[in-house]
């Protein structure tokens, strides 16, 4: 709510209490409460850093653990509003006050007593608690609303425009009520994000204007889908080498800016446009410029990729340099991509385009990888992951293959696991995949076990069928481990899973038609279906006593 919203209901709490008996209650007052306008990076700030999440993770959003359920709606507010017509784009459309804009993330409101002397004395102990409850859960807001500023940073680089600022505080008010010399007070306030005031504007200095900023984002998806028309139908490996390719062909490496040496930075040099139109000099790519186009492409052709920062070297003996770089995952597995690096220049010309010398050595490597004597690539990269200082580090990312991507040979998983069902023999299973049949086995045994061997990355569909029984199909996902997956295989209507047709499979139909035993496991309900008409009736249950009689 906005702040005359919020001083209109704290008026309507102050009025029902001048209704109440006066003996009572003596007259209340309300207050307006605001915070100042911070930055959502506190180095003051009273909550506890948060936690990482257990195990490795490629979003930066599953990488936090215990994330507040409001932070996560901010977070999702953020992704619905980067688009052309949002909010992002056009701060004007979100809530408005006096003229600045904002929107209120999460609401919170409290109540507390104490005694008190003299009404100065209540008013100013009043206006005390008011504010520090509200300090500590703004505290802990502006905490939270700064991951979620850096998890989208990670997350959506082909949002370009936004200046990397961010500003918060809190508006309020208070009212209080009296029986005797006791006091209660009760507060309330919308936390907030500003969007745009006298100052500060989310988004950069360059695009304030919103139909520049359109003009852009139409320019972005257009050099994208340019980009991706000439992309091999092939691989994985040979769209992420086409990305490399065309992103280091296209541009020449921003040097100047990246080490300090001219003021006339572009600040799009390091963001995904600047790599995605093709730029040399100082309107050129710095190593996060091509980080972020890789990732731009790369999810646009849905192949899973992450940004990846720190410091990096690529000679042993080197001083350490602030760099951006990305994992990308391939056959399951996650390697190493470092497309600036595979766009040289020479010193000497640091802004020239050094066409010809575009390589592939900081291409898809593993942790292991050999990048100059005695220097492996985990040593060579160190990740930091940290998007702001005082931020949280995000170190819990994908975890690399001990070793670079080979093309020429895929790693190869088993499906396996048992089989359960009343008899024995005459079992049959398949595996597809594409509606092509990939491997088929028969098996024997009351209580089988099966096993596919040398199965590649991919989606299968498994189908194991015998004489009389219900089939069972299932499909399964092989990515970088073994599967395993159990059958339990049943007769047509043995829906009690005795192994044996009998008046209590009768019952247990009856049961589920009348509702007071409903089936809803999607493979009972084929085992229940006798007549194979697709419901169940009480044809079932006078088809099954049937095959029992006879």
């Amino acid at each position: 709510m906005n702040r005359k919203k919020l001083l209109s209901a704290l008026l309507v709490l102050s009025l029902l209490f001048s209704l109440l008996p006066t003996a009572a209650l003596a007259k209340t007052e309300s207050f307006s409460i605001e915070g100042p306008r911070v930055s959502s990076v506190r180095t003051r700030a009273a909550a506890q850093t948060p936690a990482l999440s257990s195990g490795n993770h490629a979003s930066y959003m599953d990488r936090v653990a215990a994330m507040p359920d409001y932070a996560k709606e901010f977070y999702r507010w953020m992704e619905e509003n980067s688009g052309p017509d949002g909010i992002l784009v056009d701060p004007t459309k979100a809530t408005e006050d006096n003229g600045e804009y904002y929107y209120a993330v999460h609401y919170t409101s409290g109540s507390e007593k104490f005694t008190f002397t003299s009404k100065d004395e209540m008013l100013a102990t009043g206006s005390n608690i008011a504010a520090s409850a509200l300090e500590k859960e703004f505290n802990s807001f502006s905490l939270w609303t700064g991951v979620v500023h850096d998890v989208f940073d990670r997350e959506h680089p082909e949002v370009f425009w936004l200046s990397g600022h961010s500003s918060v505080s809190y508006l309020g008010g208070w009212s209080y009520s009296t029986r005797g010399n006791t006091c209660t007070i009760y507060y309330e306030a919308d936390l907030v994000v500003w969007l745009k005031y006298p100052g500060f504007d989310i988004r950069a200095s360059k695009y304030t204007d919103v139909a520049t900023l359109k003009k852009a984002i139409n320019n972005r998806d257009n050099l994208v889908n340019d980009i991706l028309a000439d992309c091999p139908q092939g691989s994985d490996y040979d769209r992420v080498g086409y990305l490399n390719d065309t992103l280091t062909t296209r541009n020449a490496y921003n040097s100047a800016v990246a080490t300090g040496k001219s003021s006339k930075a572009d600040s799009d040099a390091w963001e995904c446009i600047s790599a995605l139109t093709g730029k040399s000099g100082t309107g050129g790519p710095v190593c996060e410029g091509y980080a972020r186009a890789f990732q731009v492409l790369c999810n646009k052709l849905n192949i899973p990729c992450v940004l990846v920062d720190g410091t990096a070297i690529s000679f042993l003996n080197d001083e350490p340099e602030d760099h951006m770089w990305n994992y990308v995952q391939l056959d399951g597995g996650w390697y190493a991509i470092d497309v600036t690096w595979n766009d040289p220049f020479i010193t000497s010309k640091p802004d020239v385009k050094n066409t010809g010398r575009e390589n592939r050595k900081w291409f898809l490597l593993g942790s292991d990888s050999e990048v100059d004597e005695g220097l492996t690539f985990k040593k060579s990269h160190e990740i930091h992951n940290q998007i702001r200082a005082d931020g949280l580090r995000f170190t819990n990312g994908p975890v690399l293959e001990k070793t670079e991507f080979n093309p020429n040979s895929t790693p190869l998983y088993s499906i396996g696991g048992k089989i359960k069902t009343g008899s024995a023999d005459n079992l049959t299973l398949e595996l597809s995949c594409n509606g092509a049949v990939v491997a088929t086995q028969s098996i024997s045994g009351k209580s089988a076990e099966y096993t596919f061997e040398n199965i590649g990355a991919g989606t299968y569909q498994m189908k194991l069928s015998k004489p009389d029984h219900v089939p069972y199909t299932q499909e399964l996902t092989v990515t970088d481990e073994a599967v395993t997956f159990d059958f339990t295989l049943r007769l047509l209507g043995d829906v009690t899973g005795d192994g044996r047709i009998n008046v209590g499979d009768v019952a247990r139909i009856y049961g589920h038609i009348k509702k007071t035993s409903v089936v809803t496991d999607p493979y009972i309900l084929l085992v229940v279906d006798v007549t194979g008409e697709g419901r169940i009736n009480v044809g079932d249950t006078a088809r099954l006593y049937g095959r029992i009689k006879g």
